[in-house]
């Protein structure tokens, strides 16, 4: 298992996150708004009905009430809205958080 983890780490498709990383903020309301608008920009007005779907799988019923997105509910959270939407955006999304998650680090 542990050679199928390096070697997707080698050819890009994970990445190593600090687990005490996260998003405060003015720059939790940034990603939490910019992810709104990716997903909308895939699947239309039924982004922000998957995005509460997603918050609420994850426990957090209101995002504004979290003082802080640590990385790993990020992934959760992105895992959770894939598992709602077609493959080809749940890519688009993956890339997307993944590109937003390394700049953040």
């Amino acid at each position: 298992m542990l050679s199928d983890i390096c070697w997707l780490h080698a050819h890009g498709l994970v990445q190593r996150v600090s687990k005490s990383a996260s998003l405060s903020g003015e720059r939790k309301t940034d990603f939490l708004n910019a992810f709104r608008e990716r997903l909308a920009d895939l699947i239309g007005p039924a982004a922000d009905m998957v995005m509460e779907d997603a918050f609420e799988s994850v426990g957090a019923d209101n995002p504004d009430d979290l003082e802080a997105l640590a990385f790993p509910m990020i992934m959760e959270l992105k895992n959770a809205v894939c598992q709602q939407i077609d493959q080809r955006e749940a890519n688009i999304i993956n890339e997307w958080v993944s590109g937003c998650l390394k700049r953040e680090t």
